[in-house]
This record gives structure tokens, sequence and C-alpha cells, in this order.
């Protein structure tokens, strides 16, 4: 019995599990990301009553992350060129990973402020980098 030929050409596009893995690295990291953002907002009343913050002093806390997170994404082109994107991407996630662990040991809201924002510049730093590596690798 003959095997139909359009079979072999469905094997042939399966994606093998280098490219499925790397967007799913990819896509974890993005996912960190987002979630970086929501636990902000869904702890931001107990950090508002253990602080003592201000409406405006938390809205600052909450900016400094995403002001970082535009420096990030506007710098990491410049690493990227240098590193390769591998190289740069690999330390957009160790810079934000281990600055978010500083966040969660935070003694006070200053230096809670400034560690969000030096995590928020690893964190804008991914996102190019994720979609960069996710467009290569996807399946055509």
């Amino acid at each position: 019995m003959n095997t139909p030929p359009t079979t072999g050409a469905l094997d042939a596009s399966s994606p093998s599990r280098l490219p499925v893995g790397i967007m799913a690295i990819c896509g974890g990291a993005i996912a960190f990301d987002g979630y970086d953002i929501v636990v902000y907002g869904t702890t931001l009343s107990r950090l508002r009553d253990e602080w003592g913050l201000t409406s405006g002093q938390a809205g600052n806390i909450g900016s400094a992350a995403l002001v970082g997170m535009f420096l990030g994404a506007l710098v990491v082109g410049t690493f990227t060129s240098r590193w390769g994107r591998k190289r740069t991407f690999l330390a957009c996630v160790t810079w934000f990973s281990v600055l978010m662990v500083l966040c969660a040991a935070a003694p006070g809201p200053e230096f809670f402020a400034v560690v969000r924002f030096l995590a928020g510049i690893g964190l804008g730093g991914v996102m190019p980098l994720a979609a960069a590596f996710t467009t290569e690798f996807a399946p055509t």
C-alpha cells in the first residue's frame, strides 16, 4: 500500500525540539515579565499598609519598574550587537531574576523602588529579544 505524498511533507514540517524549547523559554520569560507587573498590583495594598505609603509614593514605585523597562528596551540593542542575542538574553534574564529576589527582601520603599527600576532594565531587555528569538525559531 502506498503512503500519501503529503504525509512526508507534514512530517518534515513538524517543529523539532530545539525551536519548541526556545519558544517555550521565551514564552516563560515573557510570562515572568507580566507576572512582575501583576504581582506589584496585587501586593500594593499590603505594601502601603506596611510601609505607610501614600498613593503618590506607591505610584512612583510602580513607575520605577516601567521606566526601567523603557530604558532596558532602548539599550538592549547595543549589548546585543556586542555580545549576541543569546548571551544578552541570558544576561537580562539573570539580571531581572536576581533583582526580583532582592525585591522580595526589600527593607523599605526606597530600596524597593531602586531595585524594581534596575530589574525593569532587565525585563525591558528580555521583551525584544524574546520576540526576535520566537520569530526566528517559529516554524514557517
